[in-house]
């Protein structure tokens, strides 16, 4: 179980947060300079709240199989992806790298890289995404405990063609190792280059 983890790294944060204070205090002396706003036990505190910890159900390997349908022209295809997620910097985020195949005449793969994190100040989860299209986006992310779903929603730019937009959507757990997930996008002028997706996405494994 992916949760059992958080036991233990809490557990060890304990240890970090005494080593932690040796190092910033030997800074101090040594160089007079620590930065006032910084806090080890809050920090530690951090990662150890169940808002943080909730980000361990998103960790593993998995595969997805999803539908995309444009909205404009009612066009449809599907697309299959690899997804690893896995905690970096730290501890402090989560990089999702994700691989597609896709079943489009002028299109076969695409990827992305993507963040996650929980922002204690706004009392959100916050999210960054980047694609090999050249598209960019900041989101946000809340959960619905008795649902167990997560609404998600972002803003994004197309480097390359100027384009912005809008997405907003879903990711229902069904169970610990299944989730159902739905996406819509749509560019802020109006013009073609909307689409939904529903699709599901399956665990391999715990470990990314």
């Amino acid at each position: 179980m992916v949760h059992h983890f958080v036991g233990i790294d809490c557990g060890m944060n304990q240890i970090r947060v005494a080593l932690l204070g040796t190092v910033f205090s030997i800074s101090m002396f040594l160089f007079g300079c620590t930065d006032p706003d910084v806090n080890v036990r809050d920090a530690v505190d951090f990662e150890c709240s169940p808002e943080f910890a909730r980000l361990d159900m998103l960790i593993g390997r998995w595969e997805a199989a999803s539908e995309v349908t444009m909205i404009e022209t009612g066009e449809r295809f599907r697309s299959s992806a690899k997804v690893q997620a896995a905690w970096t910097l730290g501890r402090q985020f989560i990089l999702v790298r994700t691989e597609f195949d896709l079943d489009m005449p002028d299109e076969k793969s695409a990827g992305s890289l993507g963040l996650k994190t929980w922002d204690t100040n706004a009392g959100v989860y916050r999210t960054w995404d980047f694609d090999s299209w050249g598209k960019f986006s900041t989101g946000t992310m809340t959960y619905d405990e008795a649902a167990r779903t997560w609404h998600m929603t972002s803003q994004w730019v197309n480097r390359r063609t100027g384009a912005s937009g809008r997405g907003e959507g879903t990711m229902a757990f069904v169970g610990k190792d299944e989730k159902v997930i739905t996406w819509t996008s749509r560019p802020n002028d109006g013009k073609e280059g909307g689409f939904r997706v529903k699709g599901r996405s399956r665990r391999l494994s715990d470990s990314p």
